[in-house]
């Protein structure tokens, strides 16, 4: 490589040769970190002296010889002819560090009898490279040598690595002592002088190229010649074409950075080693730890690195470079230099995950604050969000830990942990865990952490082994985590576990907590677990609601706060708050850095508020999201509810191919021990109302209702059940069970839940006669236009629709029955049909029964959209169009109802058809 912004230092000692040949002896000391270019200059003055026939000799210092004395003044005397300065062993003994002995006097005076011969022919340059490395003897002969030839043309070339070694530096600084010494700084390479390097290389030279150059390589000349080698060689490009992209530093670099590396002695690699190995865990561009910066034995040879250029301010250059370096070092080697460096800033208060990121690294510990510190880190990161690494350390803690009773409280913790990335992996170490619960061996807290997860799961029965072995120990625990726990606890099984919560011991009641904030997270928890429980109860909405508002208002505290925003945002759903509700679920969702679990729970509601709001199209997105995050297992019990909802959209927009895809998910039998079974249930019983399967969805709904019952959560508000048991009755030609079920309903639905109570009154509403309905669809469209649920409220305007026109209210029903068409276009709603709104229902009498006998035959459900149209009175025709099929297929239809109610005349079909088709949603 030729010299780079090296002419004035070329030119200068050019022309001090030029005074030596003259006559007048010059030394020139060239100085430099290591690889700034200080051999290339030196060679390039050799080509000059031996072009112009002087007379040169070459010596260097050699590493590894800095203890073998006088090896450097015997290279000179050799080349001169002379004999070694010691040919004798015995001499070797004699001390040469406190100055020249006198037997090697006349030796020295003999090499300057043959310099100045040497010179006298033609002019003598001695170039000493390396200098550093020579031995301390050497050089204080060739101070001697050099004061006594200051009148012969002798020029003296000396290179040095700044600094010098202890020793060395004080003898080689005499040098400038002296009148005929020069010194020759070169430093490394800056932007002007990499731009015109790689002028030389290329015929276009860009602003960041030569940034990305000079970043790489600290202007260091061999690192930047060995990356141009990876660039030329990577992209077969010849000399002087194109423009080079940036910079990818390969095989060529880490072997020159290695190389550079050593010059700098075992102690520059060592540093090395320490800093690529913290690299292994630190970020790129954070600083380095300052303890290394105050270890003195670190402070000299980071200032030399720094200011050779192979590092800079936050360490390695390159991640090649560091790349390099790990690669000096053995598995063994790097572990043990790990733990090193987490016990020295352990030592130095480096923040806990610094440090636990070296432990985790070493793999071995045995220190006694390891395992504390491992479990400190894991808490800090879970409410940093950094679920990855809270379990690699509380993974490492359970590996690391030897204590019999600490180590079943680090496995809940870790298993709590894993919990919210992956459920069902979570589960099998909870299930191992039931072992140290039954013998004991779990505090308080932990055990009640364990008991929520295993029903999570669906191991309810484990549960209760639990919960039927408590100890006393934490039966009677009276510390305020242990009460609070507890709390928690018993608040999540009676709202989600009812058949579990009586077997959660009694908590201690408020105000003996009365001392914590209320912002401080363990009460956050216990305020969002109890304000579901509320908001169930229905015995205060404004405290529900209020609570829940509280709780969602600092989710942003971390993870541990999932259970209680999801029970928070509950309440909210249940109370009617649908506003506040679809605010806070889109929030939760883009909070960043959350784990698959919260993003999880967060699209479920997310998509149960949508349900309830009438935006079919997102909930389907969100349920669906939700139903992606976690496998089906990992959902437990609470897959109930995603699956659910998504039933529910699939029946409202007449998708029954993805109605059969939910109903074929495996559904476990625990699903229907827990609130979330509740949704189900009533999702599955319309699923059966739709098919023409009554006394399927029968079954469904009243199971709901005998759990809801006996859980003590009847509310409409939770899950409208005698609303779907009232439509089956309706099915069945069952009057007056339908009128009683829907009347019970409307004493149940609280006023200051508008979306529940429009629900309630729209169901009332089917079974009063006409005149009746009026009052009560007004309010209930009212009232679902302020929830707002948009799909509900159409329903109530077409029910309404058709009241008004059987009461000859024409006008009013286009108007009525055109908004709700818009409405329900919007949600890709079909305006017929089972699985849509229905059309007009004749009053029924007082005391009768709607429709056939119980008996009566079922119809497909594609013969009833048949029927429904025909009992309105469209011709064939009109039904082909509107259902988009043949007349021919409408004829067919016809002639199987006709056969199944033994009827011969169109104008029987209404007579004989089911006339709950209202009450279908």
């Amino acid at each position: 490589m030729h010299l780079v912004q090296r002419e004035h230092e070329r030119a200068l000692i050019r022309s001090l040769y030029a005074e030596c040949v003259r006559g007048r002896g010059q030394i020139v000391r060239i100085t430099g970190p290591t690889a700034s270019g200080k051999s290339a200059l030196l060679d390039d003055f050799v080509g000059h002296v031996t072009a112009s026939g002087g007379t040169h000799i070459p010596v260097s210092g050699v590493r590894g010889e800095q203890d073998l004395p006088l090896g450097l003044l015997n290279q000179i005397m050799v080349a001169v002819g002379l004999s070694p300065a010691v040919p004798e062993a015995r001499r070797t003994s004699e001390s040469l560090q406190d100055g020249l002995p006198p037997w090697l006097v006349p030796r020295l005076e003999e090499l300057c009898r043959e310099l100045r011969l040497t010179a006298s022919d033609a002019p003598l340059t001695v170039h000493v490279d390396d200098a550093h490395l020579a031995d301390v003897p050497s050089v204080r002969c060739l101070l001697y040598v050099l004061r006594r030839l200051r009148r012969v043309p002798l020029m003296a070339v000396i290179t040095e690595r700044s600094p010098s070694r202890e020793g060395v530096a004080e003898h080689l600084a005499e040098l400038a002592l002296l009148p005929q010494s020069t010194r020759i700084r070169l430093a490394p390479l800056v932007t002007a002088d990499v731009r015109e390097l790689l002028s030389g290389y290329f015929t276009e030279v860009g602003d960041e190229a030569v940034a990305d150059l000079v970043r790489i390589t600290g202007g260091v000349p061999g690192l930047v010649r060995a990356v141009l080698e990876d660039h030329l060689g990577t992209a077969r490009r010849t000399p002087r074409y194109g423009a080079p992209t940036r910079f990818r530093p390969d095989e060529s670099y880490r072997v020159a950075f290695i190389e550079y590396l050593r010059r700098h002695g075992p102690s520059a690699t060592e540093l090395a080693k320490v800093l690529a190995v913290m690299g292994e865990t630190e970020a790129r561009g954070e600083p380095l730890p300052r303890v290394l910066t105050r270890w003195r034995k670190a402070e000299d040879t980071l200032h030399r690195l720094r200011t050779a250029g192979l590092l800079g301010s936050d360490g390695f250059r390159h991640p090649e470079a560091q790349a390099a370096v790990l690669d000096l070092m053995g598995p063994d080697e790097r572990a043990g230099t790990h733990l090193w460096c987490a016990r020295l800033l352990y030592e130095n208060g480096a923040p806990a995950a610094r440090v636990a990121r070296h432990l985790r690294a070493a793999d071995r510990v045995s220190d006694p604050w390891a395992v504390p510190l491992l479990c400190a880190a894991a808490e800090q990161a879970m409410t940093g969000g950094d679920i990855a690494f809270a379990i690699d350390c509380l993974s490492s803690a359970s590996a690391f830990c030897t204590d019999e009773e600490t180590k079943p409280r680090i496995a809940v913790a870790l298993a709590a942990t894993l919990w919210r990335v992956d459920p069902e992996a979570s589960t099998r170490h909870l299930l191992r865990l039931t072992g140290d619960a039954l013998a004991g061996r779990l505090p308080a807290c932990e055990l009640y952490a364990l008991l929520r997860g295993l029903l999570w799961a669906g191991h309810r029965v484990e549960a209760e082994r639990v919960l039927r072995g408590l100890p006393e120990s934490v039966r009677g625990d009276s510390a305020p985590d242990a009460s609070v726990e507890a709390r928690i606890t018993r608040a999540v099984c009676a709202t989600t576990h009812p058949e579990v919560a009586a077997l959660v011991p009694e908590p201690r009641r408020a105000g003996e907590t009365h001392d914590a904030p209320s912002i401080a997270t363990p009460i956050l928890r216990l305020s969002g677990a109890e304000s579901l429980t509320t908001a169930l109860a229905g015995t205060d909405d404004r405290c529900a609601t209020d609570r829940a508002e509280e709780v969602l208002t600092n989710a942003g505290l971390g993870e541990h706060m999932v259970e209680a925003v999801s029970a928070a945002l509950s309440a909210l759903v249940y109370t009617d708050r649908l506003d506040q509700a679809v605010y806070w679920s889109e929030s939760l969702i883009d909070m960043p850095d959350r784990s698959p679990l919260w993003l999880g729970q967060a699209h479920m509601l997310r998509a149960h508020v949508a349900l309830r709001t009438g935006d079919l199209g997102v909930a389907r997105h969100h349920a669906k999201a939700a139903l992606s995050t976690l496998s089906m297992p990992g959902w437990g019990v609470v897959a109930g509810l995603p699956l659910g909802d998504l039933l529910l959209v699939a029946e409202a927009t007449g998708d029954r191919r993805e109605a059969a895809r939910v109903l074929a998910e495996p559904v476990t039998a625990e699903v229907f021990r827990s609130r979330y079974g509740l949704h189900y249930l009533y999702a599955r019983g319309q699923h059966h109302l739709n098919e023409g399967r009554a006394q399927c969805a029968l079954a469904d709904f009243s199971v709901c209702g005998e759990l809801m019952t006996r859980w003590e959560m009847d509310t409409p508000s939770l899950v409208p059940w005698r609303g779907g048991t009232a439509r089956a009755h309706l099915r069945l030609g069952e009057l007056g069970a339908a009128r009683r079920l829907v009347v019970e309903q409307e004493a149940l639905a609280a006023h200051g839940r508008p979306r529940t109570r429009g629900v309630v009154l729209r169901d009332l509403a089917a079974v009063l006669p006409p005149e009746e309905r009026v009052p009560v669809l007004e309010e209930a469209v009212h009232l679902l236009d302020r929830a707002p649920d948009a799909l509900e409220a159409s329903r109530a305007r077409l029910d309404l629709a058709d009241t008004r026109e059987v009461l000859n209210d024409g006008a009013e029903a286009v108007c009525l029955r055109e908004r709700a068409r818009r409405s329900l276009a919007e949600h890709s709603v079909p305006m017929t049909g089972e699985r849509g709104v229905p059309g007009p229902v004749p009053a029924p009498e007082p005391g009768t029964r709607l429709g056939p006998r119980p008996d009566a035959p079922e119809l497909t459900r594609a013969e009833s959209r048949v029927a429904v149209l025909a009992a309105k009175g469209l011709t064939n025709r009109q039904i082909s169009s509107s259902l988009h099929i043949t007349v021919s297929t409408v004829e067919q239809h016809l002639t199987r109802i006709y056969r199944k109610f033994d009827i011969t005349e169109r104008q029987r079909i209404a007579d004989v058809l089911p006339r709950d088709r209202d009450m279908v949603r």
